[in-house]
């Protein structure tokens, strides 16, 4: 059995800083996170982050949201952005790992079938 817990603001991963605090106080095997970029944070410290997270890394929560506003946006928006998140993550990622869609613009079904579609692809290039 494995625990997980989410990577984001607000939280005891708020920071690349106390989430390194929280797994050496955990300092247990089994003790996993799910790694997903901070909606206001650029990609190179996203990438910086990221970096703390992959030592415990068991999968990515993937959405794109604007980095100045906070809007969601549709997946296809963040390429650039996600293709180094996943190629960053990918030696990390132990066997059986994947990416959770999270959040789609508007919350819309349809927005959530694109956003799939889009991550398969590039999934199927790496």
């Amino acid at each position: 059995m494995k625990v997980a817990c989410e990577w984001h603001g607000g939280t005891l991963t708020d920071t690349a800083e106390s989430a390194a605090t929280l797994f050496a106080d955990v300092d247990h095997f089994a003790f996993r996170t799910y790694w997903q970029p901070h909606r206001l944070m650029p990609v190179e410290q996203c990438l910086l982050d990221m970096n703390v997270a992959k030592p415990h890394l068991i999968g990515l929560h993937v959405f794109q949201w604007d980095v100045h506003t906070g809007d969601r946006l549709a997946l296809a928006d963040g390429e650039s952005a996600w293709r180094q998140y996943l190629d960053a993550a990918k030696p990390s990622l132990p066997k059986g790992s994947f990416a959770l869609l999270e959040f789609v613009k508007d919350d819309d079904p349809k927005q959530f079938l694109q956003d799939a579609k889009t991550l398969r692809q590039w999934l199927a290039t790496d």
